[in-house]
Order: structure tokens, then sequence, then C-alpha cells
């Protein structure tokens, strides 16, 4: 076909030497990146084609053997005196993620379905979706385009640590202070407001509608002033639950957290309704 390379993209010839096309070189790292974090050869040909990026001189539309070809390339990491583009790490990464994706893929086991709707980026705070790419391990990754941060880790460990974390619970509800209500709730516009309408009332010639609306305005600013309880609330319900008998882990989990947080390194860190958040392996440490 006419349209064929003859030099890989990423690169271009000059006086007899290979070097690097820095934009091509670019998007080809962009294109590691993208697989990395989980999206497939489609995925990633649709988001090439909709930036416009030239594969051949004559088209910017992309499809996932263009992608493929790119992926397998060992040239990318300096060989046959290509400069280097892409680093050992991340080609091995996207080799072995090749490899995973041909074996059969693990459905959600049932002791994740409950979890799937807290786990959460640490990252952006964005919800993370599962990636099962093999039986030996399972990608999160963030939903916030503009993130895409990914965490690997196995299914058996996430529900491990998190159960670490849980183990904490009972002792961290004896031991944490709750909620700690604000004792002066007055802020700047409150002082303001409430100053203002004493000064209206000394007065007395203020109109009835301006001193009404004064009135309002304070008693809005006070309200919003109050402390939220219902964190509080539920924390002591559930303390004396625990009181009473055991609670089980998904009885913890739809009552007491309100989000799992996991880490690029696989790291687990449960926050609680209550705004403390307890990270597997700290509970070892009280």
């Amino acid at each position: 076909m006419g349209w064929e390379r003859k030099i890989p993209f990423g690169y271009r010839m000059e006086h007899t030497k290979m070097i690097c096309e820095e934009r091509e070189a670019e998007t080809v790292r962009k294109i590691f990146e993208h697989y990395l974090g989980g999206e497939s050869l489609v995925q990633i040909a649709k988001w090439l084609s909709g930036q416009a990026v030239r594969y051949h001189a004559h088209t910017t539309k992309w499809n996932k053997n263009m992608v493929k070809r790119i992926i397998e390339d060992s040239r990318y990491l300096g060989n046959e005196d290509y400069p280097e583009i892409v680093d050992q790490e991340a080609f091995l990464a996207a080799r072995l993620m090749k490899a995973d994706k041909i074996q059969p893929v693990s459905p959600c086991p049932e002791f994740i379905k409950p979890l799937r709707a807290r786990i959460t980026c640490s990252v952006c705070g964005s919800r993370m979706r599962r990636h099962p790419s093999s039986r030996r391990k399972t990608r999160w990754i963030c939903t916030n385009e503009n993130c895409r941060h990914t965490a690997i880790i196995q299914d058996e460990e996430l529900k491990k640590e998190i159960d670490e974390c849980l183990a904490a619970l009972p002792l961290s509800l004896q031991l944490q202070a709750i909620l700690t209500p604000n004792p002066d709730p007055k802020g700047k516009d409150i002082l303001r407001l409430e100053n203002e309408l004493t000064v209206a009332f000394n007065r007395g010639t203020e109109s009835a509608e301006y001193t009404r609306t004064l009135i309002f305005a304070l008693a809005a600013e006070r309200y919003d002033a109050l402390p939220d309880m219902t964190a509080e609330y539920e924390m002591n319900k559930l303390q004396e639950e625990f009181s009473e008998h055991e609670i089980d882990t998904d009885a913890l989990i739809s009552k007491a957290v309100r989000r799992i947080l996991l880490h690029r390194d696989a790291g687990v860190a449960v926050e609680l309704i209550n705004g403390v958040t307890i990270t597997s392996g700290e509970e070892k440490a009280q």
C-alpha cells in the first residue's frame, strides 16, 4: 500500500541518522500511558482520530491495528539505531497487559460488589471503575478523564486491607472525637448583621421592611452556622449497636464508611462518615 510508513511513527531521518520526531514521540508516550491506564486499542484509536493526529500524511483516521503496531514495536526502546522513546518499564508493562487480556477474565466477586460504590480516587476524589484484566490482578481506574489515576490490586488483597481497616473501627468509635460542635458559631456576617440590627432598633427610624429583612438575614446566617449533627447521630447509633452485638463487615460498610480511597501503590484508606480516615496498617500501631 502506498500509504505504508517506511519509518516508524515517532521518528524521522536526518542526514542518514534516525532521530525523534518530537510531536510524534510524545504521542507514542501518550499511547502507552492510555493503554497502561486500561483503555483498549479501539478507544485509543478513537482518541487519536479525535485529536487529528496523523499516522499517515493522507489521513487523521486511526484504527486498532495502528495502535497495536506501536505498542508492540521494540524499536521504541532504543534498539537498532533508533533513539529511545519509551522506557523499558512501560514497554514491558504494556506487553504484560496484552498477555493478560488474552487470558480469561474473572467476573466481579460477590464480596467486591458492595464496595464498588465507595471506591474513590485518592488523587481527585472521583469514583473509580473496576477493570479486571486477568485472574491475577484487577485495575481500578479513575473515571475523571483529566486524572485517570490507576491502582492495581488483587480483589482478595483489596478485601483483606479493607477488613484490616474495619477491624479498628470499634476502637476508633471509642477513642476518636465524633464531632466537635463550634462553641461560638458567630461568623463575621452574623456579627455584622447583629450590629446593623442593634443600630436599627436604637435609631427607631428604619422602615419595618428593612428591619424585617435584617431579622430574616440574621436568622438564616445563624441557621447556616449550626453544626451538622447528622454524622454524629449516625455514629452514635452505630456505637450503641456495637455495644449490643458484633456487626458484620457489610453492615459496617453500609453504615459507617463514606469512601474507600485507593492509592497508586495499591494502599487502601477507609474514610468514615464522621471524617476519620483509617489506613491499612494503622490499626496495628494503635
